[in-house]
C-alpha cells in the first residue's frame, strides 16, 4: 500500500441547519456525544463490499433515527470517521449541520470490507452526506486540550495515546488510519521536544532558581530520553505502513 498516493485531503461542505451555542465548542482530546444520521443511499456501498458501520467506524440505528455516539475528538479510527471528526472542530454545541462530500471508493482500506471489493470503472466517486449534532461536551480546562498549553508531560502522554491506539488498527490491517494516527503521535512529541528545549535552554541560561534547577533538569534530560526512544519507534512504524 502507498501511503502517498492514499494521502488526501478530502474537502467537505458544512451547512448549518440551526444554531448551536457559540460559548461551546470541542477541543482537540475532548469527549463529546454526537448524534448523526445518514442521508444517502447505501446501495452503491453494499454492491462494493462495504458496510457504512464499518467505514465509520460505529453502528448506525437501520431506521431513519439519528444514532447517538460517544467520541473523543481527534481519536479517530477509520478514513470516514476522520472526515467527521474534521467537521465537528468547526461546530458548536446543540448545532445542527449537514456535511456532504465526495470520496473516491478506492480509498476505503480492504480491511473494511465484508467482501472481495467489486471495482467498478463507472463508480469514481460517491456523494455522502449526513446530519450531525452535538448533544454534549466535557469540557475539560484549556491546558488540559488545547495543544499549545499543555506542558511536556501531558503531550507525552497524549502522543503514546495515539500510538496505542494506531498500533491496535495496525494489527486490524486498518493501515492507512494507523498511518495518519502515528502521524499524529509524531505531532505531540515534536512540541513536547520542543518544550524540553526551550526550558534546558532556559536552565542554561540560569533562569531558574538554583533550589529546583538541577531537579528539574534530571526530569527534563529523562523526558527527553523517552521522547528519542518514542520518535525512533514511530518512524519505524511510519515506515511500516509504507512498505
Amino acid at each position: 500500500m502507498s501511503i502517498k498516493k492514499l494521502d488526501p485531503n478530502v474537502d467537505f461542505t458544512l451547512n448549518i441547519l440551526e444554531k448551536g451555542d457559540p460559548n461551546v465548542i470541542v477541543e482537540e482530546g475532548e469527549f463529546f456525544t454526537l448524534e448523526i444520521k445518514k442521508l444517502f443511499d447505501t446501495s452503491v456501498l453494499k454492491s462494493l463490499g462495504y458496510d457504512l458501520d464499518n467505514l465509520i467506524g460505529f453502528v448506525l440505528h437501520k431506521n431513519e433515527l439519528p444514532t447517538s455516539v460517544g467520541q473523543r475528538l481527534g481519536f479517530f479510527n477509520t478514513f470516514l470517521n476522520e472526515i467527521i471528526h474534521r467537521a465537528i472542530y468547526k461546530m458548536k454545541l446543540n448545532e445542527l449541520a449537514e456535511l456532504s462530500f465526495e470520496v473516491n471508493p478506492d480509498l476505503f482500506e480492504e480491511s473494511f470490507a465484508f467482501k472481495n471489493k467489486h471495482h467498478s470503472e463507472n463508480i469514481v466517486h460517491l456523494d455522502l452526506k449526513f446530519q450531525l449534532r452535538i448533544t454534549n461536551v466535557e469540557k475539560k480546562k484549556p491546558h488540559e486540550c488545547v495543544i499549545y498549553k499543555q506542558d511536556e508531560n501531558q503531550l507525552f502522554n497524549l502522543c503514546l495515546e495515539h500510538k496505542a491506539d494506531a498500533n491496535e488498527l495496525f494489527k486490524r490491517s486498518h493501515i492507512f488510519t494507523a498511518f495518519k494516527r502515528y502521524h499524529k503521535s509524531m505531532s505531540y512529541l515534536i512540541i513536547a521536544n520542543q518544550l524540553i528545549n526551550d526550558k534546558i535552554r532556559q536552565k542554561e541560561e540560569n533562569e531558574m532558581s538554583e533550589s529546583c534547577e538541577d531537579d528539574v533538569f534530571i526530569k527534563l534530560n529523562d523526558l527527553k530520553n523517552k521522547l528519542k526512544e518514542q520518535k525512533a519507534i514511530l518512524h519505524s512504524n511510519l515506515a511500516m505502513c509504507q512498505l
